[in-house]
């Protein structure tokens, strides 16, 4: 009688106190992330940026070593004109993928939109290490050149 009164009083202040410090195992549900990648390019193609970068947080929340949802969230933030979120998202994408030309193309446009004209201009220069007859890297090589004065290269690029 005596070890149920002790029983009775501890044991729910125990299991109580289990269930607050041992960490309980959330159910995560599955996420289709070529769907939602999918849905988020869509939304990306129809101007709607907020929205599809809420689509490639999803994607990289689930799968946070792939460098395409960095990339095209990075794109997004350039339409929204969040040039320092698009260059940090581009050097996730690229620390993920090196190879990804569009993505030193988009920080280069970013960073030639915050003044960094010296690291545009290796971007650029990176990008057309990969892919020397891109006209878009090239005409940007050359804005880049312009923009530090340096205006034979320019004429070169």
């Amino acid at each position: 009688m005596y070890l149920y009164r002790i029983l009775a009083k501890y044991v729910p202040f125990v299991l109580i106190l289990l269930s607050v410090l041992l960490p309980v195992q959330q159910a995560k549900s599955q996420i289709n992330t070529d769907r939602v990648m999918s849905i988020g390019k869509n939304a990306l193609y129809f101007e709607d940026y907020v929205l599809a970068m809420q689509y490639f947080n999803t994607v990289i929340g689930a799968k946070p070593y792939l460098a395409e949802p960095y990339f095209c969230r990075a794109v997004a933030k350039i339409n929204l004109e969040d040039y320092v979120g698009a260059d940090a998202d581009c050097s996730l994408a690229l620390e993920r993928n090196p190879f990804i030309v569009s993505a030193y193309h988009c920080r280069g446009i970013a960073r030639l939109n915050t003044g960094k004209y010296e690291e545009a201009l290796a971007d650029f220069k990176q990008g057309l290490e990969f892919d020397e007859y891109n006209s878009a890297l090239t005409t940007l090589e050359g804005v880049a050149y312009v923009q530090l004065k340096k205006y034979d290269d320019a004429k070169k690029a």
